[in-house]
């Protein structure tokens, strides 16, 4: 199943996305 796996990319690249968000809001806002 090729949707399977391309599910699992998503996942891990909005987990990324989800971390840099993250460590923005906890970065001093200036």
């Amino acid at each position: 199943m090729k949707t399977i796996k391309i599910l699992k990319e998503l996942m891990e690249e909005m987990e990324a996305v989800i971390d840099q968000l993250l460590l923005l809001l906890k970065a001093p806002v200036i």
